[in-house]
């Protein structure tokens, strides 16, 4: 059930109170019933290092005490659900992970909220120029647009200071289960603000950097149409099969598909496109 807050920063957040699982858009937007099973193995499209079937884990306790993981590629969780939050079973769950095909992966969440700026870091602070800001924005406006960018900078660069190892892919969750604001101007620039951060990630460890959502969630929290600055190199969506194009204009080199079991946990199953 959602509900409208307050941030600190005067703009309205819808804020919705997150099952602290693994991703959860796939039980609550994907717009076919999502069976128990794992999908046939899909050949990779051009750039993309998944192939055939693989699986997330996250923070659930029956995921944390699993005595063994399913096969195929992983994606980790960093967090517990919530943007500058920390995985407990974080270093279980990437030791766990297969490594045959591709070094796993790793994911964070995001929002938006002004409560959110005590975590901005000195460094996305002197990054803010980078934000696509348009110059005729001042004052009180220009401070809170360029709050908003270096909140969404700051989710990255936390993800990237609780990183267990080398990542094949870093990807960010963005969903309506997070605080986000009905501005989309500000929730735009947090994204924008992660994207900038990610692509500095991806420069430096080579891995490439998506997000996690659904059409109608990032046209809800980013408005219908919107490409981050940078743009993404992927995205990442619950599908029953590989759609020919995602919520933003990037390719989608994930679906998320149903469920797997394996050391006694239920995990997400997904789907190299």
């Amino acid at each position: 059930m959602s509900r409208l807050m307050r941030s600190a920063a005067g703009a309205a957040v819808f804020s919705v109170v997150a099952a602290g699982a693994t991703l959860v858009l796939a039980a609550v937007a994907s717009a076919v019933l999502l069976a128990v099973m794992q999908a046939p193995a899909g050949a990779a499209s051009a750039g993309n290092p998944y192939s055939g079937n693989g699986y997330d884990a996250s923070y659930p306790s029956a995921q944390c005490s699993a005595s063994a993981y399913p096969s195929g590629f992983a994606i980790i969780g960093l967090g517990r659900g919530r943007p500058f939050t920390t995985n407990a079973c974080l270093a279980h769950e990437w030791a766990l992970a297969p490594t045959t095909l591709v070094a796993p992966s790793l994911y964070f969440n995001t929002g938006y909220s002004g409560a959110y700026a005590k975590q901005i870091t000195a460094g996305c602070q002197s990054a803010v120029g980078n934000a696509p800001i348009p110059p005729t924005v001042t004052g009180h406006q220009l401070s809170t647009e360029q709050q908003a960018w270096e909140i969404g900078c700051s989710e990255a660069a936390y993800a990237a200071a609780h990183q267990p190892g080398k990542p094949a892919m870093w990807w960010a969750d963005v969903e309506t289960a997070n605080s986000w604001s009905t501005n989309t101007t500000y929730n735009d620039l947090a994204i924008d603000g992660i994207a900038y951060e990610m692509s500095g990630l991806s420069t430096t460890t080579g891995a490439g950097f998506g997000f996690y959502s659904t059409p109608a969630m990032w046209a809800q929290i980013a408005g219908a149409g919107f490409d981050s600055t940078p743009a993404i190199t992927a995205d990442w969506q619950p599908a029953s099969s590989c759609p020919p194009s995602g919520f933003s204009t990037s390719p989608v080199w994930l679906i998320q598909n149903g469920t797997v079991t394996a050391g006694g946990a239920t995990f997400s199953a997904d789907q190299a496109c």
